[in-house]
């Protein structure tokens, strides 16, 4: 029987995330799945949070994200790194549920937020706008990943199939598009959205700036 290391636990747990999913998922039964006692798993991870903690680390392990770019192109790298993130979230059963509520400081989940922020400090936003900026986009695509893997496997016409059209008007005028599976495009909406709002903010205080230097 192989050796029990962290490294075969967290294999282990994130083929049975996506064997069962997340609810599914507890210390006993990985136990049962590794075919040792559950006091075994507590040597490496002390409890079930702490794993799920290296289970969210370890699913941004292929995202190839890089910290450096060029400053003019930060709206791109925002949105390759956002796009990188839900591509790791989905790549896993319940991925976003997972990666959800957690706070990695590790090697992978810190070259992510190198990256964002880099690139959100390359636009000219100020230490406390790019943290806030780079938490609200990465808890948007968190979010967004969560409803698009909950939406798998069911029809779209069962969420407005019984809506009754006189009584809640406008969202019948546009359940085709809210209940759209284009995951992709609403996506990148949602993206370009924040970046929109990130830009107006800087156009602003551009203006701003200018403004009270031509008064002076």
């Amino acid at each position: 029987m192989p050796r029990l290391t962290k490294a075969r636990i967290l294999s282990e747990a994130l083929a049975l995330l996506d064997e069962v999913g997340s609810e599914a998922l507890t210390m006993r039964r990985l136990a049962d799945q590794l075919d040792v006692q559950a006091g075994a798993l507590y040597w490496h991870y002390p409890n079930k949070q702490s794993l799920v903690t290296a289970m969210a680390e370890e699913m941004l392990a292929d995202t190839a994200l890089h910290g450096a770019g060029e400053p003019e192109k930060w709206r791109a790298r925002v949105v390759e790194a956002l796009m990188a993130l839900r591509r790791a979230l989905l790549a896993h059963r319940d991925g976003g549920r997972v990666f959800a509520g957690t706070f990695v400081p590790e090697p992978n989940t810190l070259a992510l937020g190198e990256v964002l922020l880099g690139a959100l400090r390359d636009a000219g936003l100020g230490k406390k706008e790019a943290a806030w900026s780079c938490s609200s986009l990465v808890d948007f695509v968190i979010g967004f990943v969560v409803e698009e893997q909950a939406a798998q496997g069911i029809e779209p016409d069962l969420l407005t199939s019984q809506l009754d059209r006189e009584k809640y008007p406008n969202v019948a005028a546009v359940k085709g598009p809210f209940t759209s599976q284009d995951f992709d495009a609403r996506m990148k909406f949602g993206v370009n959205l924040l970046l929109d709002g990130i830009e107006r903010g800087l156009e602003s205080r551009s203006a701003s700036s200018g403004s009270r230097t031509r008064r002076a």
